[in-house]
């Protein structure tokens, strides 16, 4: 039990540093709008650049990203006459990765330039010149990043700035094939991740000697070998080579398959697949599965034909019955090595097909390992760990670190989506949990075909409506109409109140059920938004999520003490604010605010 800890313990020393090095794309990647000028004049053309400073190592895409990558874009947001040009990209640097993947690159800093014109008459002394960029940034992972940027520029004579930065880089040009092709940049950054990689995959096939579905098999299988030799060391030995090499091209078969489905990826645009939320969610799924399997809830099963036929081929006696011993070892391994594999699939869908051989080469040896030193020195026999209800915490011990790669997974979504479509793909999975747990329960080996069928119908059927009833409102994203709700404060309210505006305050929590029913049902419909923006009502938002003693106050001031709590304030009569109950209907809010707007008639619901 002691080297089982110690396993296990390397195995965390090598996988968390991994995971602590997750970054956001836009903590890598600082991005910055310049100008070649501080001031402007109507209708007089300048330039403008978006600047990216990225961290050491790291690395964002030209227009044309090559073999892999996703290019910057840049979305204006401009004053009203204002028009911009096509962006301007400097000469990339061409990469070249293993199996010869090429891709068009920008390390340290670049700026994309564009031609901005503005109208011939400029309001103000003043302009403000804003965009949202979005980027791809790689090191040995890539992780999407953007920020919102803004430039003010005075309006006057023209007063140069930047010259030396815009002629730094000049747009235009092919990618230069220097620079990266022999190991600088990020490629040098890649090999200590794949050592890293390389190391845990060995680890992960010494683990799963230990596994249920495993150890109670080692001892069988070497004794078998050492019968079959009669004791003739070399033939023990050339047995378990023989048995070695069978788990190997097991696993390189499996390997195959996972360069054909990167193959298959890439060709519908997976090229960077933590960029796809739906990628994201499948390989959450896919983690989930494993780690509920870990734990007990279900388990995998061979199909009764294949497990037969192994059984017979693996039955010969001899270098035949060795070699299909390898592959009956990997097929028994075969639901414990899922996360394993799970792990290094998510590896290799970014990696090159040389670099996905390498490490189901690396689990293939990790899991043969025991066999071949056992087969050297059979008397180590004596040493195994013993089989026991040990082995089951074991088991369910990795699928807790499974569940922690799930966490990270589901940051991913949170932060491509914000924090509720963590909640819509947690929801998803639980359905997807249930479903795990009806095959489970009633779609066991000993169970009727008739059971087992139905078990599968209402576990797809429960999976099927988790997906469409969740995963769009997870990655739906915000609403460019929605509601432009501002951050309450009583300093605020009391600015609006004095400039006689119509005030919608809502009181609410992320945690308020009732709350997010009446967002979601009531204020975000379109005849509430249209009647604020028609009526010039300013919506006001306190949100009681955490402890706020200006909104405890303010709920005091209408007795309350709780959240929902909705209030009107006219603004030609603010004295006599107009008091909405907990649970609202469109009815009730346009005719308040109608109310409050002096036009008071009767609206249904």
């Amino acid at each position: 039990m002691r080297k089982t800890g110690f396993a296990l313990a390397i195995l965390l020393a090598v996988q968390l540093p991994l995971l602590a090095t997750v970054r956001k794309g836009d903590e890598v990647v600082k991005a910055t709008l310049v100008a070649d000028t501080s001031a402007i004049q109507p209708g007089k053309p300048f330039r403008v650049g978006v600047r990216l400073i990225m961290d050491p190592g790291w690395h964002t895409y030209w227009k044309d990203p090559g073999d892999a990558g996703l290019p910057t874009t840049v979305a204006w947001k401009l004053p009203k006459g204002f028009s911009a040009g096509e962006l301007g990209w400097p000469a990339p640097l061409q990469m070249v990765e293993p199996g010869n993947i090429r891709a068009n690159v920008y390390t340290g800093v670049t700026l994309l330039t564009t031609v901005i014109t503005p109208p011939k008459t400029i309001a103000g002394k003043e302009t403000v010149i804003s965009a949202r960029v979005d980027w791809l940034v790689c090191e040995n992972i890539c992780v999407p990043g953007g920020s919102d940027v803004s430039l003010h520029l005075s309006v006057g004579p023209v007063k140069p700035a930047n010259t030396d930065l815009f002629k730094k880089y000049p747009p235009g040009g092919r990618p230069v094939a220097t620079g990266l092709e022999s190991g600088a940049g990020a490629r040098t950054t890649a090999k200590p991740a794949l050592l890293a990689v390389l190391l845990s995959a060995v680890l992960g096939g010494l683990i799963l000697n230990i596994m249920p579905c495993v150890l109670p098999v080692i001892s069988l299988k070497i004794f078998g070998f050492v019968s079959e030799a009669h004791h003739e060391p070399k033939t023990i030995f050339k047995l378990g080579l023989v048995f070695a090499l069978g788990i190997l091209i097991s696993f390189w078969i499996l390997a195959g398959v996972v360069v054909a489905l990167k193959a298959a990826g890439q060709h519908i645009g997976w090229g960077f697949q933590l960029q796809n939320p739906y990628f994201v969610i499948g390989m959450s799924v896919v983690i989930l599965v494993f780690g509920l399997s870990l734990f007990g809830v279900f388990e995998f099963y061979l199909p009764v034909s294949l497990s037969s036929g192994a059984s017979k081929l693996a039955s010969r006696s001899g270098t035949p019955g060795a070699f299909f011993n390898g592959f009956l070892a990997t097929a028994l391994a075969t639901p414990c090595t899922a996360p394993f594999l799970g792990v290094a699939l998510g590896y290799a869908f970014s990696r090159s097909s040389t670099e996905i051989f390498i490490v189901f080469t690396a689990v293939a040896l990790g899991l043969a390992f025991p066999y071949l030193l056992l087969t050297a020195f059979p008397g180590w026999l004596k040493h195994l760990p013993k089989p026991g209800p040990w082995m089951e915490k074991a088991k369910q011990f990795m699928g807790f670190l499974l569940m922690a790669t799930l966490l990270w997974l589901l940051w991913i979504v949170g932060s491509q989506f914000g924090h509720k479509a963590i909640v819509w793909v947690g929801l998803f999975l639980l359905m997807v949990s249930i479903s795990c747990w009806i095959l489970g329960s009633f779609a066991t080996p000993v169970s009727s075909i008739r059971r087992r069928a139905g078990a599968w119908i209402l576990a797809l059927a429960i999976s099927v409506l988790g997906y469409a009833s969740f995963v769009p409102r997870a990655l739906g994203g915000d609403d460019p109409d929605q509601i432009a709700w501002v951050k309450f404060s009583a300093q605020k309210l009391d600015q609006l109140l004095a400039k006689h505006q119509t005030v919608f305050l809502d009181f609410t929590a992320e945690w308020c059920l009732t709350c997010k029913v009446n967002e979601q049902t009531v204020l975000e419909s379109e005849e509430i938004r249209s009647t604020l923006k028609r009526f010039e009502v300013v919506p006001v938002r306190a949100d009681w999520t955490r402890y706020d003693p200006e909104i405890t106050q303010m709920l005091a001031t209408f007795n309350r003490s709780g959240v929902p709590l909705y209030v009107i304030f006219p603004g030609r009569d603010p004295e006599h604010p107009i008091v909405l109950p907990e649970v609202i209907t469109k009815g009730l809010v346009l005719d308040g605010l109608k109310k409050a707007s002096g036009k008071e008639e009767r609206t249904g619901d």
